[in-house]
């Protein structure tokens, strides 16, 4: 595997008022199932912002297929469709590079 192989994302989102203790847990949830179950994904880490509602996920991955195999998985799915309804706006996304 070549180092420009993989792929890095970092994506941000803020969520509405109220929302709070249901992000956080589909959060949780999603992150355990990501780390457990997707073996060509190297991390992924989920963050408070610095603001009370901003959420910020990093994540690496072996390779292009292994990206797409995570956005396809059924527990990713799930997720999107519980916490997109709860975002202010949807998730930005953004690729990353190593230096």
């Amino acid at each position: 595997m070549k180092k420009n192989d993989k792929q890095f994302m970092m994506v941000h989102y803020t969520i509405k008022p109220g929302s709070r203790d249901k992000a956080e847990k589909a959060v949780r949830v999603f992150v355990k199932a990501v780390n457990a179950g997707e073996k060509r994904t190297l991390f992924y880490h989920a963050f408070k912002g610095k603001k009370p509602r901003e959420y910020v996920h990093v994540m690496g991955f072996k390779d292009a297929k292994a990206e797409r195999v995570h956005s396809r998985n059924l527990h990713t799915v799930k997720f999107v469709n519980v916490l997109y309804p709860l975002c202010e706006q949807n998730p930005v996304f953004m690729r990353l590079k190593g230096i």
